[in-house]
């Protein structure tokens, strides 16, 4: 449905964009070559798409809770978008709501986050990640992770990063915030 709307916002601009040079070359007297107005339509479609592109990350965060923070992003350059080399748009991203964050058993210092991973023209994928504020230290939550009477993962693959890593930083506001 995403792409379809795009498509019609194009569709959109391309007509808007061909009354615009269409206009111009007639209160001109006719003195702009035919090809304008095709090519006011073509630009207008261009910078239709350019302009969505670069508000998707932005539109998507728009729609998330107000405390969301985006930790990592994807940027994307192509040669067939030659401006993305001058300024890259944001084609991923990952999120993390603070708010959502919930400590496995008080006292523990292993929290669950709801990572928010988003990637355009994909659906969002909404992944629990184990954070150990004590270590510090991240692993992903599988249908067989277990946890103790402490509420401590017993079977996580943690992997250790440092206090300044992204995830850890919004987490755990006493070694990284």
């Amino acid at each position: 449905m995403q792409m379809f709307l795009v498509l019609i916002a194009a569709l959109s601009s391309a007509f808007a964009g061909a009354g615009i040079a269409y206009g111009l070359r007639r209160l001109i007297g006719e003195r702009i070559p035919k090809w304008f107005v095709p090519a006011g339509a073509g630009l207008a479609m261009i910078l239709t798409t350019i302009s969505l592109e670069y508000s998707w990350a932005r539109g998507v965060m728009a729609t998330l809770p107000s405390d969301t923070v985006m930790i990592a992003t994807r940027e994307q350059r192509a040669a067939w978008q030659p401006w993305t080399y001058v300024k890259p748009w944001i084609k991923g991203f990952v999120a993390v709501t603070p708010s959502e964050t919930v400590e496995t058993v008080e006292g523990s210092g292993q929290w669950v986050v709801q990572t928010r991973l988003h990637e355009r023209w994909q659906p969002a994928i909404i992944k629990p990640i184990l954070v150990d504020c004590t270590t510090p230290a991240r692993a992903e939550i599988f249908p067989t992770t277990s946890f103790d009477a402490d509420g401590r993962a017993e079977n996580a693959d943690w992997l250790a990063v440092s206090a300044d890593d992204p995830l850890i930083a919004v987490v755990c506001p006493t070694l990284g915030g």
